[in-house]
């Protein structure tokens, strides 16, 4: 997957609860986007902590390969990490104001089911905030529809970056929704698969 290759997804154990890398601060988004998050934060299926990466690279590559997504998954797709295609809207705006918005919004396509769009809602240092809307095939059941909110953290260690991710998501699928206890740890398995 393209967090393999990027190690952009990952996290350290459940007590990371109350870290405050993973508070999500709704006052610092746009309305539109502080409403989209709020969504999924006040209606969370399941949260999804993925494991711990090291990387070996600097803050400013890493930076780089975050905000340059079809890049990065050329690049692990050619080394053999990955197979997501990640792509913008070929249609680029004219206005300025609307490039912005454009450049930070992503389509992922694993060729395995899964289809979503990724807008960047908040980047800090050492910190993104991503929310993603889309779909994942479990034919021949119906597809799960859903949305999600991923937080990637990471700091220096030892020479190298710690990356800790979290992923938290909401499912609109009503057919998954009634069956969310007997299909939680299907759904919180698919997504830490996707996500790794």
């Amino acid at each position: 997957a393209l967090s393999a290759c990027l190690c952009v997804w990952g996290l350290g154990s459940q007590e990371e609860k109350s870290d405050p890398r993973f508070e999500i601060p709704l006052d610092k988004l746009s309305e539109k986007q502080r409403k989209r998050v709020k969504r999924v934060m006040d209606d969370i299926t399941v949260t999804v902590p993925l494991d711990p990466a090291l990387v070996s690279a600097r803050k400013e590559v890493y930076d780089f390969l975050l905000e340059e997504l079809p890049f990065t998954a050329d690049v692990c797709r050619e080394l053999g990490r990955a197979k997501y295609e990640v792509f913008r809207d070929p249609r680029v705006p004219a206005k300025d104001e609307e490039k912005a918005a454009w450049r930070h919004t992503y389509f992922m396509n694993d060729k395995d089911g899964l289809a979503v769009k990724v807008e960047l809602v908040l980047a800090e240092p050492n910190r993104r905030i991503f929310y993603t809307w889309g779909s994942y095939d479990l034919s021949p059941l119906p597809p799960v529809w859903g949305r999600s909110v991923i937080v990637v953290a990471w700091g220096e260690k030892d020479g190298r970056l710690a990356i800790d991710a979290k992923e938290y998501a909401q499912v609109d699928s009503s057919f998954y929704k009634a069956l969310s206890g007997l299909m939680m740890e299907t759904i919180r398995g698919i997504i830490k698969d996707k996500s790794t």
